[in-house]
């Protein structure tokens, strides 16, 4: 069984059970204690350290390449604006406490 189908099977059992995704909110356990994320959030203790090591790790992956596919995401937003909210979305943050609290 690949991903995609994990995906798909969260996704009936979510509707079944009638849960629903907070749009643009993620949250991670860490040290047995869930921290919540919104996109370009500035909420969290460790507001400073999670985005400098999310430009630190951005930098060095267009170093390599990288391009954020920007264009298809939002609409209505300039590209710059549209790359940014794409590079500052709740995933990443959440991923990037994670990589801080972890040695």
């Amino acid at each position: 069984m690949d991903s995609w189908d994990d995906v798909q099977r969260v996704r009936t059992l979510m509707k079944y059970k009638e849960i629903k995704k907070i749009l643009g909110c993620s949250w991670i356990e860490v040290e047995k204690r869930v921290h919540y994320f919104l996109i370009r959030d500035k909420l969290h203790p460790k507001t400073h350290e999670i985005y400098e090591k999310l430009d630190k790790l951005l930098s060095e992956m267009k170093k390599i390449g990288y391009i954020p596919n920007a264009i298809p995401m939002l609409h209505n937003v300039e590209v710059n604006d549209n790359e940014l909210l794409l590079c500052q979305h709740s995933e990443k943050l959440a991923i990037m406490f994670k990589l801080l609290k972890t040695p």
